[in-house]
Parts: C-alpha cells; structure tokens; sequence
C-alpha cells in the first residue's frame, strides 16, 4: 500500500500537480481515526479537490473468495464501494471528490 501511494504521489508531483499525503485524518463517531485521503490532489480541476484513496485486497478474502473464482475483478471492486461507502460524505462535505484506486493481486477497479 505505502510503496504503492508513495509512487503515485510521486508522479503527481513530477506532473505538477499539487498533492499532499495523508489528508483529511480526523476522529470518526466510533472513536477510530479516518482517512479520507492517501493523496489529496488540489488541482484536480473544476470538480476540486481529488482524494485518492489507495486500498489493496485480496481476492481469497473468505467474504468474496467464492465470486472470485467466477468474476475477475470482485474484490477490487469491493474494495472500492467500501472506500466509497467509509469517504463520500467526508470527502464532500470538505469539497472533495473520493477517487479510490482499489487492485487486487490480479486486477485494478474500473473507477
């Protein structure tokens, strides 16, 4: 996950593109602290602020391991309706727009 982040935050910098780390971290209602963005990119463009947020998974996780087995890409896509589901209200109510970049061991998220 962190060597991932760390290379996409790169390339946003080499693009000039003006991005922070670890963005938008606070405590949640169940006292757990909450991240809604790996990279914040604030130049995103008219939408506003991009919040990209990295997730790797599994594809043998025993919740998806089955559907796996006859769907490539499931747990990628979990993966990120799960980041989307923990982000979306954050993320707009600070002007942001939740971009989660979800792989799996053998695929990337459509998003």
């Amino acid at each position: 996950h962190n060597c991932l982040r760390n290379a996409i935050y790169s390339a946003c910098n080499r693009a000039s593109l003006s991005a922070s780390l670890e963005a938008g971290s606070s405590l949640g209602s169940d006292g757990l602290r909450t991240r809604q963005a790996d990279i914040l990119v604030t130049t995103w463009g008219i939408n506003g602020s991009a919040a990209f947020n990295v997730t790797v998974t599994s594809p043998l996780n025993s919740s998806i391991v089955f559907e796996a087995g006859v769907t490539a890409g499931v747990a990628a896509r979990a993966a990120e309706k799960r980041k989307h589901e923990e982000n979306d209200a954050k993320c707009t109510e600070l002007g942001w727009v939740c971009i989660p970049l979800a792989c799996s061991r053998d695929i990337w998220s459509l998003e």
